[in-house]
């Protein structure tokens, strides 16, 4: 009994750790514990992962961001907005764009082949929640809100040893961009 209350308790505290960090699994003590050197802006894309940037500028303004919307692959994370200097050591900030999956919303078929046959894959809109982190640690700061993620035209892509279910829209770079401009300053 004393064992299972310890759990519950564990448990709970986990999930308060969580909730306070924003929407990811991993806590901010684990994302500065795994550090790596970015070599290009894209590499900053491990913020949004499960990891911090040990060559990124400290947290403070001006604030330098790259931000990264979640792909259709598990882990994978693609480049939506940046604001960044010349060189790496500025950027500070990253936008982590998540997909919401409660606001998928089917707006119609994309065709497209794997294996020389042809494949129908059904395309979504659906909104993007914005969390913002530091760089230098993977803190999480705060959420900006949701985006939009319009299905519009469909993408021009082949696929080589998978195909997915579903396609989604790309968050709206406008929106983006303005959002972290509100917080940039």
């Amino acid at each position: 009994m004393v064992v299972a209350v310890i759990a519950a308790l564990g448990a709970l505290l986990l999930i308060v750790k969580m909730s306070k960090s924003g929407n990811s699994a991993v806590s901010d003590e684990q994302r500065a514990a795994n550090p790596t050197t970015a070599e290009w802006p894209t590499d900053f894309k491990i913020v949004c992962k499960d990891g911090s940037v040990s060559n990124a500028a400290s947290y403070a303004e001006p604030y330098k961001y790259v931000g990264f919307f979640q792909g259709i692959q598990d882990g994978s994370w693609y480049e939506v907005a940046d604001q960044r200097s010349e060189k790496l050591a500025e950027i500070n900030v990253v936008a982590c764009l998540s997909r919401k999956t409660d606001t998928e919303v089917k707006s119609g078929q994309c065709e497209s082949s794997a294996w020389d046959k042809p494949v129908t894959i059904d395309h979504y809109s659906v909104q993007y929640e914005i969390e913002v982190r530091e760089a230098r640690t993977g803190r999480f700061i705060k959420s900006l809100g949701t985006v939009d993620g319009p299905a519009g035209e469909c993408p021009s892509v082949s696929f080589f040893d998978w195909v997915p279910d579903k396609l989604y829209g790309e968050p709206d770079g406008a929106e983006v961009e303005a959002k972290m401009m509100e917080f940039a300053g």
